[in-house]
């Protein structure tokens, strides 16, 4: 659901009516039960495991890209086995951006493997490397230096100019392509 649709739905949960063609029908318990499922999830934990016979997620390959899979929990080995190893999610969304964390990872180490030699850039420990960053101030992406520090969950560039062309050929088409990324440039 989007903001708007939120808003609707808490401006009639506080309500406890609906109003249609002008007339209002009081809601009952279970109605609104239901509505406030829709407004506040059941788990907080996006990671915590769901009772038999709902509904989770998972990530997976599919089309070369990481998707994210339905699933049924049936406490069968397969989600015991995804739960233990974290790629087991409550959430729908979360698993969808967890999901796109990853192709833009992987879109990034590709690139910087072709255009900066990759592993080969932290043999030299006097130069600086570039990665990729979205300001919070500004909500722009930026490059940034690191000299001695290595992130191992980030992706680093040799130079400036690669920096910049990955940000122009890999960040911003890919979030052209996913509106829904949860990083966007405004």
């Amino acid at each position: 659901m989007n903001k708007e649709q939120i808003k609707f739905v808490e401006s009639i949960l506080k309500s406890k009516e609906v109003k249609i063609q002008g007339v209002k029908i009081d809601l009952t318990e279970e109605q609104l039960q239901k509505l406030q499922q829709l407004v506040v999830p059941k788990y907080n934990n996006p990671f915590e495991r769901v009772d038999k016979g709902e509904k989770y997620y998972s990530i997976g390959v599919f089309s070369e890209e990481f998707v994210v899979f339905e699933n049924t929990e049936k406490h069968i080995e397969r989600d015991v086995e995804r739960f233990s190893n974290g790629n087991y999610y409550n959430n729908k969304g979360f698993a969808e951006q967890v999901a796109m964390d990853m192709n833009l990872q992987q879109r990034l180490r590709k690139f910087t493997y072709e255009n900066s030699g990759g592993k080969e850039l932290w043999k030299c420990k006097d130069v600086g490397k570039y990665y990729i960053a979205l300001d919070a101030d500004f909500n722009k992406w930026i490059w940034r230096l690191e000299w001695f520090e290595r992130n191992p969950f980030q992706v680093y560039f040799k130079d400036l100019e690669t920096v910049e062309r990955a940000i122009e050929e890999v960040v911003r088409p890919f979030c052209k392509e996913n509106p829904n990324y949860r990083f966007q440039e405004e």
